[in-house]
């Protein structure tokens, strides 16, 4: 990450300390549901908030200097509900970077944010209870629970929550980091979680499984 407009770099970030969250940790909350968990670093999340107030003085608003600066993007108009984002959704209609600020992850796991022109919910899927709660869902192993030990089995797996509009992200998430490459949760907080609401968007964790396969054993 090349640091401009007061973004951290990574070396920056990684001098903030240990992360608050394991990989286990990060899946656990995503699939409780309970999306206001997840945290940045408390001195990352003092420079966002001073960066915030910096950049809306500066642009007007933080989707501004998203549009012109991070993503040098003029999006096209939205699309109807009636075609939520999946693997269908034009090229044209998305951007996909790496976060600026990410929340406190493993520093294998690489926090990215899906920006779309495109509606996350389908017409009548789940509506008011995804405005209460978000969506979520996992690919690549993730949704496998590990054993809670040595005489235990598995735990129910974890499972993701977003209806046929879900669906339609999961597999999205699955064309652009292949299961057999990596380990993934995506999440869309719910409205109420949201810094940036003037633009539609999704996050997704990503943990390459040959560096898991290094740091933790091999991936089963």
């Amino acid at each position: 990450m090349v640091a401009h407009d007061g973004l951290p770099t990574d070396a920056e970030i990684a001098a903030l300390g240990p992360p608050l969250f394991t990989w286990e940790e990060l899946m656990d909350i995503v699939d409780g549901g309970d999306l206001g968990l997840l945290k940045r670093q408390p001195a990352l999340q003092r420079r966002y908030d001073e960066w915030t107030k910096g950049t809306k003085a500066r642009y007007g608003t933080i989707e501004t200097f998203l549009l012109e600066r991070r993503l040098h993007w003029s999006p096209p108009p939205m699309l109807s509900s009636a075609d939520s984002f999946s693997p269908s959704t034009p090229s044209t209609h998305y951007r996909a970077v790496r976060n600026d600020w990410p929340y406190s992850v493993p520093a294998d796991v690489v926090h990215f944010v899906v920006w779309s022109a495109v509606p996350l919910i389908g017409p009548g899927d789940l509506g008011e209870a995804v405005e209460r709660k978000g969506m979520w869902g996992f690919t690549g192993g993730a949704e496998h629970r590990p054993p809670a030990g040595e005489d235990e089995g598995k735990g129910e797996d974890r499972r993701g929550f977003g209806g046929e509009s879900g669906e339609g992200i999961t597999a999205f998430v699955k064309r652009e980091w292949p299961e057999e490459e990596w380990e993934t949760a995506w999440f869309m907080n719910p409205p109420k979680l949201q810094s940036v609401r003037g633009l539609v968007h999704f996050h997704v964790f990503a943990l390459p499984k040959a560096k898991k396969a290094r740091t933790h054993g091999t991936h089963s």
